[in-house]
């Protein structure tokens, strides 16, 4: 993507984000474990079903995304799939006081009402957090763009046709990859909580770094 295109691509989302009637944005969630995976040397069940984490150009990611009521599977982005997860993330807003926000991530894990998909997806995820010690050190990335921005695939099939009458395209529909807000990126930090129904993770931003665990060492204000 040259300059040219990029500029134009942020022109378009600066302007649906003051239209009166914009489409829904869409929150999607990657979480980078590959330094979690030390070389291979620890190893993580992935599968296409259950799994939602795919190698590629040396990154292990999971991608997923919490936009359920208006996609209960999963979403085409930029040519990559984001799966269905019930989760929240609250605290990203930046403190009065001016120190960086620390957001929480909780997992809702209680599958009653949940499609057998979504419930393996949950069950990946707690896997995948208890073998590799609560994910911390992950990088955590939000990408957030409008419905209209999402791939063609969403919507149609190779030849055209499209994929469902329930779902349809949104008006104004023009699938772009570079259409999205500059991305969040945290780190986990630790799990700050668990119950029966919900599992927690503290984030923490990259200007956060004392005492932030990271894979195989500590950083703190002496050391990087």
């Amino acid at each position: 993507m040259d300059t040219s295109d990029a500029q134009k691509s942020l022109k378009k989302v600066t302007r649906d984000a003051s239209s009166l009637s914009p489409t829904a944005i869409l929150s999607l969630f990657e979480i980078d474990i590959t330094d979690l995976l030390k070389n291979n040397e620890r190893k993580l069940f992935i599968d296409n079903n259950g799994g939602s984490a795919y190698t590629k150009d040396g990154r292990t990611v999971l991608r997923f995304h919490n936009n359920i009521k208006l996609f209960r599977s999963k979403i085409l982005f930029n040519n990559e799939t984001y799966f269905a997860v019930p989760l929240q993330i609250t605290g990203y807003e930046v403190s009065a006081k001016g120190s960086p926000p620390r957001p929480k991530m909780s997992i809702t894990i209680d599958p009653e009402g949940l499609t057998q998909e979504v419930q393996n997806r949950i069950i990946f995820i707690k896997t995948a957090i208890r073998d590799l010690d609560d994910l911390v050190g992950s990088k955590v990335t939000r990408i957030k763009t409008f419905t209209k921005y999402i791939d063609n695939s969403n919507f149609y099939g190779a030849n055209g046709d499209l994929l469902s009458n329930i779902l349809t395209p949104p008006n104004g529909f023009d699938p772009d990859p570079n259409a999205q807000f500059p991305p969040d990126i945290y780190f986990v930090d630790r799990k700050s909580a668990e119950t029966k129904n919900v599992l927690e993770l503290e984030l923490a931003s990259p200007f956060d770094t004392q005492d932030l665990k990271l894979p195989a060492r500590v950083v703190n204000d002496f050391n990087c």
